[in-house]
């Protein structure tokens, strides 16, 4: 078989080389290790495992040729990358928070490592390619093994993410090793093919179970392009047609078995079909709203810093100001969900086309090899690094691959197979140059490997701190058991590198709330003051400020910092209870109102019109202001039943004072008095059928039985009086105004509703 003789050409190096490129495929597997996510750790693995290969082949440089320097001063392909990591490293200096940009840096460093050594490993190894059609098959079954095997224990689509953080990420890591297995599957034959065919089928049930469009359109691309170069470069006679079905008859089977499940336990518009998921590719639904707000968002960062940006990794905190107003809570978009215009408003206008070409060059490059290629094997290679750059393309443009590791190992592949895959014209000339590039490589990976270490405890840190804060707000309480967290640990392990969470938050903030949790409020305040200086944007730690302060008895600089905190991120729910509470102590309605429209714009929910409300009428805001208030939110919300009682309440405000006026005289017989202020009730709700009772019976008490007849003639016999009580009382009343017939009439009425002493008096006065 073709496959095997290119096996038997392996060596022993050839055999080092996969083992290492193994150590690089395997990163996906590793779990968070108490981190905040798994990447951190990855990254940390990566660094470690560059180190290795970097000491390998500078100590065995001629078992690994170290011409391969001479092709990359060669390659245009990696002079723009090197070019692209120029600019981003020069953005360090215009970054607002050095931290966070050097610790982003490296990470580039780190992957750039990978490339470096991966294209050394590769270098007139070519026939290894092949091998990794079925390493990358391996593997791919491995992870889908384990994503499935977790997904049978809750079933729960949304719970679909292995160990890349969300589904999205999953279903990307997934497509960028496709292409191997496409390819794999049009070569190999029996055992390796049986192998690909269940890899590519379970790892495409995986991609359609996410529903990811990126990933959908990225799938689609591959398959395109596989069936496209097909008759181009693995043809010989018509029988090979049938490999096709290899691949077609796997891809359909997973989306009539997508099919089933969503329809089994899809809970969602976005699980309901396959072809329902593809319709919404162009949709306008809230999450790709929300992403073109973030696109929006970079181009103005870009417009306002188009040369050197805002420095690489500094999104996070300076999209901030932009996101107040399109996110709920404390949650920011961490990245623009484009890495192309990330890098733009990063690193500057230059650096993001550089960054697009680069891209667009590796698709161009492939492209024309394969339509002018000669040769079978580098169009195979050509095949590959296209369907990898599309992959990649279209995930960029919709995501964030840039800081992935699983997608920057393909990312690598893509470059070292793209600059490798040419003619080999470099003389071997070992000199000290490369040497000491090899030298400086291993000094750069040495101090990345710092920066990752940093990142790893740091998101440790972060993970620790959030499931300690999430008890204490369950309970009130500090931890005690194996999540029990002290101020003074947290304070020991302050990281430097980064200074800030992975959700923008400053770890001084963590040091802060856990002070503020043990009750050591003046050594708090420190710590959120040092925190606002790292991140001024997000208002928690001006929340804090503000419980500080008025537990102080500070109210103004309470009520400061609570308007500071609301106005920084004003859909934050929390933020809009406390600034209106301390309007309220201040009694400043204005203020109230203007917090309460504004936040009122992206919070549509009666519940917030209630609270205001409440806190308008403790602020002792006008009975008639109150009211229209009440129907601006009756407008929105009409069927809304506090608010209807609300807004009832405000207008009956004087007319229940007055009815418990007199309700005191009538309960001390000054029923003169008593009648008074029911009139005065009536005035205010002039058909409340109670208040005329009352009126009646007064009278009635009064013998003034006329005046009683003509209050109670109103309400007799009304649907809200059923107990009787009013037409025995006016019976009474016709009975001692000679009038007999009426009399007895409503006696005989409060007699059928069971009115007590109704049946005595039609006794004496009706037979």
């Amino acid at each position: 078989m073709k496959t095997e003789n290119k096996i038997e050409k392996f060596d022993k190096t050839d055999t080092l080389r996969l083992a290492f490129l193994i150590g690089y495929l395997i990163v996906i597997f590793f779990p968070s290790f108490n981190a905040i996510e798994a990447f951190s750790f990855q990254y940390l693995y990566l660094a470690l495992i560059n180190i290795i290969i970097g000491l390998y082949i500078y100590y065995r440089p001629l078992i690994f040729p170290l011409d391969t320097f001479i092709l990359f001063r060669k390659s245009s392909i990696f002079k723009m990358y090197v070019l692209f990591l120029f600019l981003c490293g020069i953005s360090i200096f215009n970054a607002g928070n050095i931290s966070q940009a050097l610790v982003s840096f490296s990470e580039l460093l780190i992957v750039f490592g990978m490339l470096v050594n991966i294209t050394i490993l590769l270098y007139n190894r070519l026939n290894v390619i092949y091998i990794l059609f079925f390493l990358f098959g391996i593997n791919v079954l491995a992870q889908v093994l384990i994503v499935l095997f977790d997904f049978t224990k809750s079933l729960d689509l949304s719970l679909l993410k292995g160990n890349m953080g969300n589904i999205n990420i999953l279903a990307a890591s997934l497509n960028i090793k496709i292409p191997f297995l496409l390819l794999g599957l049009l070569y190999f034959s029996n055992t390796k093919r049986a192998v690909l065919i269940v890899a590519f089928l379970l790892s495409t049930i995986i991609i359609l179970l996410t529903s990811s469009r990126a990933a959908f359109l990225g799938l689609s691309a591959q398959l395109i392009i596989v069936i496209l170069c097909f008759k181009n470069t693995f043809f010989q006679n018509k029988k090979d047609y049938a490999k096709l079905l290899y691949i077609i008859i796997p891809f359909v089977i997973s989306i009539f078995i997508v099919n089933i499940i969503f329809d089994k336990v899809g809970n969602s518009d976005r699980y309901k079909s396959v072809e329902n998921r593809i319709s919404q590719i162009v949709s306008e639904e809230s999450s790709s709203q929300l992403r073109l707000d973030f696109w929006n968002n970079a181009m103005e960062i870009s417009i306002k810093k188009p040369l050197f940006g805002i420095g690489i990794g500094n999104w996070k905190l300076e999209s901030l100001p932009y996101e107040k107003i399109i996110i709920a809570g404390s949650g920011i978009s961490s990245n623009v969900h484009n890495d192309f215009l990330e890098i733009t408003a990063e690193t500057g206008v230059i650096n993001g086309l550089l960054y697009l070409s680069l891209i667009l060059s590796m698709l161009f490059i492939n492209l024309k090899r394969i339509i002018y290629g000669k040769e079978k094997e580098p169009k195979i290679t050509a095949i590959l690094c296209l369907m990898l750059a599309v992959s990649y393309f279209i995930d960029a443009f919709f995501n964030f691959p840039q800081y992935i590791p699983a997608m920057q190992i393909g990312f690598c592949f893509l470059v070292a197979l793209t600059i490798l895959n040419t003619p080999n014209n470099v003389e071997n000339k070992n000199t000290g140059y490369r040497s000491k590039s090899i030298l400086i490589f291993l000094i750069l990976g040495v101090v990345c490997s710092f920066f990752a270490f940093s990142k790893f405890k740091a998101s440790q840190l972060e993970n620790k701190f959030k499931i300690y804060q999430i008890l204490y707000r369950a309970n009130e309480t500090l931890p005690t058991n194996e999540y029990k967290l002290e101020s003074k640990e947290i304070i020991s392990n302050l990281p430097n590198f980064p200074n800030i969470s992975n959700y923008a938050e400053p770890f001084m903030e963590y040091a802060g709330v856990a002070l503020y949790y043990e009750k050591k409020e003046e050594e708090a305040l420190k710590y959120f003051k040092e925190a606002l200086k790292i991140n001024p944007y997000m208002g928690i730690s001006d929340w804090y400020i503000h419980k500080i302060e008025f537990n102080k008895g500070n109210i103004e600089n309470a009520y400061k910092h609570a308007k500071i905190a609301f106005y920084k991120r004003p859909r934050n729910i929390d933020f809009f209870h406390t600034s209106i509470k301390m309007a309220n102590e201040k009694k400043d309605t204005l203020e109230m109102l203007k917090i309460h429209d504004l936040f009122t714009k992206y919070h549509k929910k009666a519940d917030y019109w209630i609270y205001t409300a409440d806190a308008l009428q403790l602020s002792n805001y006008s009975r008639k202001n109150l009211i229209a208030f009440v129907d601006k939110g009756l407008k929105e919300f009409p069927k809304d039943t506090i608010l209807t009682a609300k807004k009832d309440s405000y207008i009956y405000l004087e007319r229940d004072l007055y009815i418990k006026k007199a309700d005191e005289f009538a309960a001390k017989l000054q029923f003169d008095q008593a009648i008074f202020y029911y009139k005065k009730a009536l005035n205010q709700d002039p058909n409340n059928e109670i208040l005329i009772q009352n009126l009646g019976i007064l009278y009635f008490k009064l013998n003034q039985f006329e005046t009683a007849k003509s209050y109670l003639s109103k309400i007799v016999s009304k649907s809200s009086l059923k107990d009787g009580k009013t037409e025995y009382v006016l019976g009474v009343c016709f009975i001692v105004l000679q009038n007999k017939e009426r009399g007895c009439f409503y006696l005989n009425e409060a007699k059928n509703r069971n009115y007590v002493g109704s049946e005595y008096l039609l006794d004496k006065y009706c037979k």
